[in-house]
């Protein structure tokens, strides 16, 4: 009998696909939970997704900003957007106008996380909440000892 190879009965006999559980068994696949597996961000952006919010005062950013910038929460409510929110507002010289960026910005990449057990990076926009476990040091921003002892 002919078995077509990208089949299932195909891909089983080259021993890539697994023959499903028989009735009774429990699979593989849930024997190790995946949200067990601890995951640690791997970049500058997934360390701020993974901070924890500080509250309506909270501004966490990628650097410190250049020089003599300062940085203060503008509020421009008026009649006719009376629930506006402040926004981040920086004072700062013309030419560090690109420093600044990259202090709020960064880089633009994705968070990244890492799997030290399988070496695997991944991205997630939202991290699913209780699939990982956190390092120590994790839970707090990076950022404070820099501004720290900016001041």
């Amino acid at each position: 009998m002919q078995v077509h190879p990208r089949s299932e009965a195909g891909l089983r006999l080259k021993g890539l696909l697994k023959p499903l559980p028989k009735a009774g068994e429990v699979p593989d696949c849930l024997l190790v939970k995946p949200y067990e597996e601890e995951v640690v961000p791997a970049n500058a952006s997934a360390v701020l997704v993974h901070l924890p919010s500080a509250g309506p005062a909270a501004c966490y950013a990628f650097g410190k900003p250049p020089g003599d910038a300062d940085v203060y929460k503008l509020h421009h409510a008026d009649d006719r957007s009376p629930d506006a929110l402040p926004s981040l507002t920086v004072q700062h010289d013309p030419d560090d106008l690109a420093k600044v960026k990259r202090a709020m910005d960064g880089d633009g990449e994705p968070p990244l996380y890492f799997n030290p057990a399988t070496g695997f990076e991944f991205e997630w926009t939202v991290p699913p909440p209780g699939f990982y476990g956190v390092k120590e040091g994790w839970a707090q921003s990076k950022m404070k000892a820099a501004f720290a002892e900016a001041v």
